[in-house]
């Protein structure tokens, strides 16, 4: 197999993935900790770092220092680096201790030793991505026995509709020209499990019909649904329009479906820009959904309303609830320290804080509160939304009788407990009730959202044409057609990480099959009403669009079979 040499972000992706093991039984005593603070340390100077912001000239030498530390102190391999001999010796008077000979108690050691550090640690993550793309292939194929000469036929039927954009013919040109007539395309991609049965089930759907779906299938099998796993929203499909930027997918192995909007969106339907959106993202969603109006009361609910899975999220009501969750203190070694805390040491300890959180809401006439739609991603969560909301709650008088009134923010944090939270949770309603109005009504009419796959290509690197070829020849549902593109120029995913993927490389691929140059051609730039920036990014990772620069967006809809903008 031909090695691809590795480039700065995929070598900066690898060793953010992993967690490097050292074996306190094969070291001296306090070794292994030893090594395993060192590893942590560097680690936490590589997320530093922030591969995702650097090109790669200047993450190259950063990188390489750090491996060469790294590798002179042992916590790239242990058997090698600083205190190598001392660990070895170790190791092999432990093995001499079972009854093994000198010569064999040290080849035993050594390769023990070999699998702790960052190296080893990396080549298992190596294998564990390859299953994920192995696995639910060879699942399907071994499920769905065919006769050889039956799946040969359908594998010849499949191989008349494959492209390799890297040998592309007259032929083929002309025919891409025709399925994709404006030069537009939107394309989605995701895990090989997912695309597997979406290949099988016909169709790439949002979660409303995925959910509907299963609880059909589990009434008519007299079972409990089962759970949903999704990268789409609820109420349409995520696409990637003209570009990609945020590519989901299996590391090595990135596929997923291309089509023509043409031919995916019906008269009933809008590509819309939605709320966070990562630069070219639009979402399929129905025509009757007021893109702007829903998507502005989606913010303004999450700011208000969103919970927290995994720790705290950064909205009203989770600033309030992780605080009722720190008064006990067996949940403390399970979270963080609340956001407000944080902030009363920091933002609220600056002679100025209540100006900068006054020009972060506004008040309508009916004295309900607006958060500037800014706060919902900010890159390090520096301002807690509740902050902002109590702020605008003293200001208004909306404390007055309470026993928070005449309060200044410091001090209502702190006389916040887990009875006097509810009383300001209650109150806020006021101002979320209208959106969550909006939120139910857009569900009503969003109805379900389902592309067949034979109205789309399916795109995937050419190492693996042969797998989703066979699996393809055992689906009862067909691509329109297949794109291969050149696997060693496409390797990472680029979805919410702090490595740089390989998206820009995807999008120079299918704009070579899929050409731009076209009268009928939509930059995103004219759907987001601005031209897009790197400095228009935010969020923890910079992964999406910032609120304020999508005052002006449209929906795209199709109207005489030609794409027109809508606002």
């Amino acid at each position: 197999m031909e090695t691809v040499p590795k480039s700065p972000q995929e070598m900066a992706a690898q060793m953010l993935d992993v967690y490097p093991y050292y074996s306190d039984y094969q070291m001296p005593e306090g070794e292994a900790t030893r090594l395993g603070e060192q590893a942590k340390g560097l680690k936490a100077e590589i997320e530093g770092i922030k591969p995702y912001m650097l090109p790669d000239d200047e993450l190259a030498p950063k990188l390489a220092d750090v491996k060469q530390r790294a590798t002179e102190s042992g916590v790239w391999r242990a058997d090698k680096g600083e205190g190598a001999d001392e660990r070895l010796a170790f190791a092999v008077e432990q093995k001499k201790g079972y009854g093994y000979t000198e010569e064999e108690a040290t080849a035993g050691a050594l390769k023990d030793l070999k699998r702790n550090g960052y190296l080893d640690a990396i080549r298992d993550k190596r294998k564990e991505q390859e299953r994920l793309f192995k696995d639910p292939i060879s699942e399907y194929i071994g499920s769905h026995e065919v006769e050889a000469d039956a799946e040969k036929a359908e594998l010849d039927k499949l191989l008349e509709r494959t492209v390799d954009i890297t040998t592309l013919t007259e032929a083929e040109v002309a025919r891409l020209s025709r399925d994709f007539p404006s030069g537009n395309f939107v394309y989605h991609g995701t895990g090989t499990e997912q695309l597997v049965k979406i290949l099988d089930s016909g169709s790439l759907a949002n979660a409303k019909a995925l959910y509907e779906r299963e609880d059909a299938a589990a009434k008519a099998e007299g079972r409990d649904a089962g759970m949903i796993r999704r990268n789409s929203g609820f109420e349409g499909v995520s696409w990637s329009m003209n570009g990609i930027d945020a590519l989901p997918g299996d590391r090595y192995h990135m596929a997923g479906f291309v089509a023509a909007p043409e031919a995916v969106l019906s008269d009933t339907q809008q590509l819309a820009v939605p709320s966070r959106p990562a630069p070219n993202e639009v979402l399929q969603i129905s025509a009757e959904v007021d893109a702007s109006k829903f998507y502005d009361a989606k913010t303004q609910f999450e700011l208000y309303r969103n919970p927290g899975m995994f720790g705290e999220t950064n909205s009203v009501f989770d600033n309030l609830f992780s605080v009722s969750m720190w008064e006990k203190e067996e949940n403390r070694q399970f979270r963080d320290e609340p956001m407000l805390y944080q902030a009363k040491r920091g933002l609220l300890a600056q002679p100025e804080y209540q100006a900068q959180l006054r020009e972060l809401y506004s008040v309508d006439e009916g004295g309900k509160i607006r958060l500037n739609p800014d706060l919902l991603q900010q890159i390090d969560n520096e301002i807690p939304v509740a902050a902002v909301w109590l702020q605008a709650a003293i200001d208004t008088g909306r404390l007055k009788g309470t026993q928070f009134a005449d309060k200044e923010l410091p001090a209502i944090i702190d006389q916040l407990n887990g009875e006097n939270i509810k009383e300001l949770i209650g109150s806020s309603r006021q101002d979320w009730g209208q959106y969550e109005a909006i939120l139910d009504e857009a569900e009503k009419v969003a109805g379900n959202v389902e592309v067949p796959v034979e109205q789309m290509y399916f795109v995937a690197p050419r190492k693996d044409a042969e797998a989703w070829l066979k699996v393809m020849a055992r689906s009862p549902h067909k691509p329109a057609g297949i794109l291969l593109y050149d696997d060693k120029k496409v390797r990472l995913e680029n979805f919410a990480s702090l490595h740089r993927g390989d998206h820009t490389e995807l999008t120079a691929e299918l704009q070579a099959a899929i050409k731009p140059e076209n009268e009928g051609y939509i930059d995103y730039a004219e759907v987001l009403g601005t031209e897009f920036s790197d400095d228009m990014r935010t969020g923890h990772k910079h992964q999406v669009i910032a609120e304020k620069h999508l005052s002006n967006r449209g929906a795209i809809k199709k109207v005489n079979d030609k794409l027109v903008i809508e606002r």
